[in-house]
């Protein structure tokens, strides 16, 4: 069943997600954090401030962990996800949904496939063609999350072929490439963060095995890096324990936009953070783009609220 609607944007905006803060910051070190779940009326926003108050103060010294090192705990997954190490901390978690009314999340399924991952979360390509997304995870409850890329490239039109930056220091390029789910006979190419057209190859699969290529093309990809992005889709009525540090609240500017699909959403922006932010009628999901003022204007903000089809999630 499509999701009937979307509930109006929420007056208090980013504003209305900030978990509570007990650290008196000097202005100029202050970082806030927010929840990923709901606004501060909901009861997934108060279960996951009551579990993180708990988990401040439950063995602050880590004793009783140090004291299981790596051992079985012998607790159920669904526990192990909420970062629960101890009967206790289940039994806490137990009150807390019961408190609230709330669900675990069941059982997480990672996904090996872009397609696989995007027929399970939705009806269709709700993502756009312009943007680039990688498999994510999805628990039972329908909560997901992935990441993903904006080709925010202004000379796009002349390059035919995906820019793949990477981390050279996490996982090795013939994995990046098999997670992309790149189509046949795509130019890909990978350049290294920070990198220049010197230090990139290009993915070849020409003789039937994938090697990798020093890339000797004119398209100057040193002026070129598209914008990473996480997005987050929580269920309502489920227990969610995943939070976003997003600086200092105050270096925020917001407005209420409607999308190309007639959606309206709450934008936020910082210079170096911008946030989609939209109450579906049955999740709330936040869009945590990797990049703010200085290199990510409001155009480009709002074009990739525009490309996203909300209606299209299950």
């Amino acid at each position: 069943m499509l999701p009937t609607g979307v509930i109006a944007a929420n007056l208090l905006g980013l504003k209305g997600t900030v978990l509570p803060n007990e650290i008196d910051y000097a202005d100029e070190s202050r970082s806030d954090t927010i929840s990923l779940q709901g606004y501060v009326d909901s009861n997934e926003y108060k279960a996951l401030t009551e579990w993180l108050e708990y988990t401040k103060s439950y063995d602050q010294d880590h004793s009783i962990l140090d004291e299981i090192g790596n051992s079985d705990t012998g607790l159920d997954m669904m526990y192990v996800y909420y970062g629960a190490y101890t009967q206790e901390m289940v039994d806490k978690i137990d009150e807390i949904v019961e408190k609230y009314d709330l669900s675990l999340h069941g059982n997480m399924t990672t996904f090996d496939t872009t397609e696989a991952f995007m027929e399970s979360v939705a009806y269709g390509d709700f993502i756009g063609e312009t943007n680039t997304t990688y498999p994510g995870y999805m628990y039972e409850d329908g909560t997901f999350r992935f990441e993903g890329d904006i080709d925010n490239n202004e000379n796009n039109e002349t390059f035919e072929g995906t820019v793949v930056e990477y981390d050279s220091t996490s996982g090795n390029l013939e994995d990046y490439y098999k997670s992309g789910d790149f189509s046949d006979g795509e130019v890909v190419i990978f350049i290294p963060a920070g990198g220049s057209n010197e230090d990139a190859v290009v993915a070849d699969i020409s003789s039937g095995e994938l090697t990798f290529v020093p890339y000797d093309g004119d398209f100057d990809i040193r002026g070129y890096s598209p914008t990473g992005f996480q997005f987050s889709y929580c269920k309502n009525g489920s227990f969610d324990y995943v939070s976003l540090n997003i600086g200092n609240i105050d270096d925020y500017t917001e407005w209420s936009y409607e999308t190309a699909g007639g959606i309206t959403v709450n934008l936020a922006q910082s210079t170096s953070k911008s946030l989609i932010i939209v109450e579906l009628d049955n999740a709330f999901v936040t869009v945590n783009v990797l990049e703010g003022s200085d290199g990510f204007s409001v155009s480009e903000l709002e074009t990739f609220a525009d490309s996203i089809d909300f209606t299209l999630l299950k």
